[in-house]
């Protein structure tokens, strides 16, 4: 067995919506996902990739470690154990799945900033599923029912279409991360702020929850969503939407001040996921001067200069 390396890229939410808490019973029978949220999002895959390397080992125990680039936009103390780390519970799950140890020594380079909603943990957990089919040749099958064990995104990053090299396709998903719905090519170069601060997902949807009591007239914006995009592959920035922009400035009020100060230099700028990362839809040849002009108004935040995969 060969050593395999597989890039495992980052995701931003084009566009957004979230839909109220599942209620506790449906018909009389205690719903088990009471609680949750379903949501309707296009994700698309950013030029932005840790990478996963993977070498055999003869004898466990398998060897985890995790470091960041030379090159990490915007490095953050790992301060995790890493048997929490997506890519740990990732490879203990294929290990129950196939029923057999599949020792390695796997090394994490991460690139992706922690905590900023583009899914680098969901991303990494899907690259040790690929990783290890590819490197012990497992016949797994489909591999969305066991990415899902590991999280509602993690399915989105297998793409049967793709190898296992190639970012996936956007897509819209829609429902607990289950359906995913293909979607051709976009063509956009976009800028990501990511700030120091950062917001804790189950912050910020019990935020929203809170939201929803003050907005009774709340809707699902799904139809919304569809409509943001088409596949004529062009993106309107200013039709884009996210629930969670709100919840997310409530939990981490310097985030409004920095989405205000980038959206004087560039228009129309969005929070992906429940944050704490913003990104702007921009025209490739104007986006190196506009990343310039937010390095020196969003104080304290990394500007990275992407484009839509």
């Amino acid at each position: 067995m060969q050593p395999v390396v597989i890039p495992s890229f980052a995701k931003i939410n084009l566009a957004l919506a979230v839909s109220p808490p599942e209620p506790g019973l449906i018909e009389g029978v205690p719903n088990p996902r009471a609680g949750w949220h379903r949501i309707c999002s296009l994700f698309s895959c950013v030029d932005l990739a840790d990478t996963l390397e993977l070498a055999p080992l003869p004898t466990g125990p398998s060897r985890f470690t995790i470091r960041w680039a030379h090159d990490a936009p915007n490095p953050s103390p790992i301060d995790w154990p890493v048997e929490k780390d997506l890519i740990f519970r990732a490879h203990a799950l294929v290990e129950s799945t196939v029923g057999r140890a599949l020792p390695v020594d796997a090394v994490l380079t991460k690139r992706i900033p922690v905590g900023g909603g583009m899914g680098g943990g969901s991303s990494n957990g899907a690259a040790m599923i690929r990783g290890l089919a590819d490197l012990h040749r497992l016949e797994l099958g489909s591999l969305l029912p066991i990415g899902a064990k590991l999280g509602s995104d993690v399915p989105f990053f297998f793409d049967e279409a793709r190898r296992s090299d190639d970012p996936a396709r956007p897509a819209l998903v829609e429902g607990f991360g289950e359906r995913i719905t293909r979607r051709g090519p976009i063509e956009s170069s976009i800028l990501l702020i990511c700030p120091s601060v950062s917001c804790p997902t189950p912050a910020v949807y019990r935020a929203f929850d809170r939201w929803l009591l003050e907005h009774p007239s709340f809707r699902f914006r799904e139809a919304d969503v569809r409509a943001a995009f088409s596949d004529r592959g062009s993106l309107d920035p200013s039709a884009l939407l996210n629930d969670l922009a709100e919840p997310a400035f409530f939990v981490a009020p310097a985030l409004r001040a920095l989405h205000a100060a980038a959206s004087g230099v560039c228009g129309p700028v969005h929070v992906t996921g429940s944050g704490s990362t913003l990104f702007a839809v921009v025209r490739a040849h104007e986006a190196a001067s506009i990343a310039a002009t937010l390095r020196g108004v969003c104080a304290g935040a990394t500007v990275i200069v992407t484009a839509l995969r």
